[in-house]
């Protein structure tokens, strides 16, 4: 396994990505001052954002449908847990995009090989402010 987002796992049969990215940033907005640099705050965590892409043999590897799977689960409207190939859950995703080329086509349309591009924001801000509250708590009952 490679990964597993919601109960769509990442693996040689479904879709084996080659490259995963990883963007996380961080607020910090500035505000403008006279006669010196610019001020800035720490607003809070930003965006945390995975790209995971590859190529599909569909002969070998997944295909279309696997792609389609995904597309199913975005369409839902839910985010999912993204678990690493450890068992440690990421926190919850959105697949925001997926990007498809298919080249080598055969006869009927279909691609012999696949390129891919899935794009998944985080969105589950609401655990760590749970987390957050739980661990004051414990630290006000010492």
């Amino acid at each position: 396994m490679l990964m597993a987002y919601g109960l769509f796992v990442f693996d040689m049969p479904t879709i084996p990505f080659q490259d995963r990215e990883r963007h996380t940033d961080w607020r910090w907005p500035e505000q403008s001052r006279i006669g010196a640099r610019a001020g800035t705050q720490f607003l809070g965590p930003g965006r945390d954002e995975y790209r995971l892409s590859g190529v599909l043999m569909p002969e070998l590897t997944g295909g279309e449908m696997s792609l389609e799977a995904l597309r199913l689960m975005a369409a839902a409207g839910m985010a999912w847990p993204l678990i690493d190939p450890g068992g440690l859950n990421l926190g919850l995703y959105v697949l925001d995009s997926v990007d498809e080329r298919g080249t080598y086509l055969m006869d009927g349309g279909k691609a012999q090989r696949i390129d891919f591009v899935l794009h998944l924001r985080r969105v589950d801000d609401w655990i760590d402010a749970a987390i957050g509250r739980l661990s004051d708590a414990i630290i006000n009952l010492f």
